[in-house]
């Protein structure tokens, strides 16, 4: 941890985590850094983002709009289960 009061995620996890723009990042990331698992490439392509996430409306989340002026999109990742061999 960064030893700052009321953070959460330590510094360098921040900085990387606010350079993924795009859902290859977020699966690299989650491989890389978070040690999932290499089968999880086997699930997730871009053509797969649709079934594996929802969009949020920033006022469902209670963020002003105008907060979030260049966000063009809100995800959220479904919880993922295995699924069985195709």
């Amino acid at each position: 941890m960064s030893g700052e009061p009321g953070r959460s995620v330590p510094v360098d996890r921040a900085e990387t985590m606010r350079g993924i723009r795009t859902f290859a990042q977020v699966v690299q990331y989650l491989l890389d850094d978070q040690g999932w698992p290499d089968a999880l490439l086997d699930h997730l392509v871009d053509d797969d983002l649709a079934e594996v996430t929802y969009d949020w409306d920033p006022e469902e989340l209670g963020i002003p709009a105008e907060q979030l002026r260049d966000l063009k999109r809100l995800q959220q990742m479904r919880p993922l289960r295995a699924r069985a061999n195709r």
